[in-house]
């Protein structure tokens, strides 16, 4: 619980809300809603999210600050800020200074040198939990809890220039009702009547003394809430969903330091350096990288894959049977058939093997070949197959020049039919 009023920041961004629960009073929402607006002209609507909750939703940030620790609502109602959308928390450890003094004189700062240090809001000490005699005691630590504006984690906490690296986010404690046994919040903000959480019946847990007693949330027989399977999934929930909100805004955070016409790996300048200080803070040795992020483990050694080996010049080591001949072309007449190996007889499929064997370059296809061939095996009316005909000279000299751009083509077509 805390004693200071959140307040929206002036990096913050609209538009902004707060809330209102009872707390002495019912809420009594048709006045609350006629005082806000008729004093706050900047309130653009106030939502029942819940019978015992408003929110109020408005534009400017400085009337949103004022409404938060109106004393006229105050004194009657809980009004705040929700923690999420103005601070953000972390724990450093083993510091050996007094809160007093991080207060003072601590700031956040992030890993790009062009970030603006942020201020910090509260330290506290965190204290740790164990059993004596059957009974659960509390001890102070040497970590700290430290509140700093804004809604990006900072990477270091800064005091006087000594700089003290984050280890990793604060886990607010997912708060178990004493009055009326449901999970998400506290006795002191409890709404709901008294239930017990043995017997759902209208008294405190501790005074129950039903034979039948199980827990309200696992449905087996009753345990403290710390041991129920199902509250410790919600923990485990909330620990995730924690770490990926801060996770996605400093990511989103060190995107905006990278500088539109920038190298997007000059963030991972002075790496190295910073490494022994951040290594237990996985937060902050992320890696941007091809406008991803993750987070800064070391790569993996990947091997190379092997250079596929070039082919050969066929005219020195193709072998005579790598291309075969293309039939002749039929129905044309702009361009002579040339002279090829006689065709294999269907009955004797082998018969090319006994046949001499032609140069490679001989059996290479010319460029008259393969436009012959394609004019020949696409299904064209006369008419069209004529014109084509007749401009055969002119395409034959188009790809020629065409081809002639391309040395390695010469693989695949014969560019001059007279080569021998």
């Amino acid at each position: 619980m805390i004693n200071r009023v959140r307040a929206y920041p002036a990096s913050g961004k609209g538009p902004y809300t707060v809330f209102i629960m009872p707390r002495e009073a019912p809420l009594d929402t048709l006045a609350i809603t006629r005082a806000l607006t008729a004093k706050y002209k900047s309130v653009t609507d106030v939502f029942r999210v819940k019978p015992n909750k408003l929110q109020v939703t408005v534009g400017d940030r400085m009337q949103a600050n004022a409404i938060a620790a109106d004393p006229t609502l105050t004194s009657r109602y809980r009004v705040y800020i929700p923690g999420s959308r103005v601070e953000v928390a972390g724990v450093v450890e083993d510091v050996g200074i007094p809160p007093e003094e991080i207060l003072k004189y601590g700031l956040g700062a992030f890993q790009s040198t062009s970030s603006k240090a942020v201020k910090v809001l509260e330290a506290r000490s965190l204290f740790s939990a164990s059993i004596v005699d059957g009974k659960k005691t509390f001890q102070e630590s040497s970590s700290l809890r430290v509140t700093f504006e804004g809604t990006i984690l900072p990477c270091f906490l800064i005091i006087q220039g000594l700089r003290i690296p984050i280890k990793r986010p604060y886990f607010t404690k997912v708060a178990s009702c004493a009055k009326c046994s449901r999970i998400g919040h506290s006795a002191d903000y409890c709404t709901f009547q008294q239930q017990c959480g043995k017997c759902r019946g209208g008294h405190k847990t501790e005074e129950c003394s039903s034979p039948t007693q199980k827990c309200p949330h696992c449905k087996k027989q009753w345990h403290d809430v710390s041991e129920c399977p199902a509250y410790r999934q919600i923990v485990a929930d909330h620990k995730k969903a924690t770490w990926n909100r801060f996770n996605g805004s400093f990511a989103a955070a060190l995107k905006s330091q990278v500088p539109a016409t920038g190298n997007s790996f000059s963030l991972l300048e002075g790496e190295d350096e910073e490494a022994e200080h951040v290594e237990s803070q996985p937060m902050c040795t992320m890696r941007v990288v091809s406008g991803r992020t993750g987070k800064g483990k070391k790569s993996r050694s990947v091997p190379k894959k092997p250079k596929k080996p070039r082919l050969a010049n066929p005219r020195s080591s193709a072998p005579a049977e790598s291309f075969p001949t293309l039939p002749a072309a039929q129905n044309v007449t702009a361009v002579p058939p040339p002279s090829v190996a006689p065709k294999p007889s269907p009955s004797s499929p082998r018969v090319r093997n006994r046949l001499p064997h032609p140069s490679p370059i001989q059996q290479l296809p010319t460029v008259e070949e393969l436009l012959a061939s394609l004019l020949a095996s696409v299904n064209l009316p006369d008419p069209l197959k004529a014109m084509l005909s007749f401009a055969m000279p002119m395409l034959v000299a188009c790809v020629k020049q065409w081809l002639g751009n391309w040395p390695a083509l010469e693989m695949l077509v014969r560019l001059d039919e007279n080569k021998n």
